[in-house]
């Protein structure tokens, strides 16, 4: 419920909730691009300062690992590490 916390409303939780439900890097951007267009161009609530990206290194014992593609949100949920 995050986005719902400030947001300025139906337009933007709509494109939120569509980000969380994407299966491909492509649907999650597009999504998150149009909730931007929200914020930024239709509701002037919010002015861009930054971008943040997340990265991530494992070694070749890591076996599992998938990078979500919203790139905020992260499972570990069958990632296993050989000994």
């Amino acid at each position: 419920m995050y986005g719902n916390a400030f947001a300025p409303g139906a337009a933007f939780d709509e494109h939120i909730d569509a980000c969380r439900e994407a299966v491909t890097t492509e649907e999650v951007q597009e999504s998150a691009a149009m909730a931007m267009k929200v914020l930024i161009d239709d509701e002037v609530v919010v002015i861009p300062l930054a971008g943040t990206f997340r990265l991530f290194g494992a070694s070749s014992k890591v076996s599992g690992f998938e990078a979500h593609p919203s790139g905020v949100n992260q499972r570990c949920g069958g990632v296993t590490v050989e000994e």
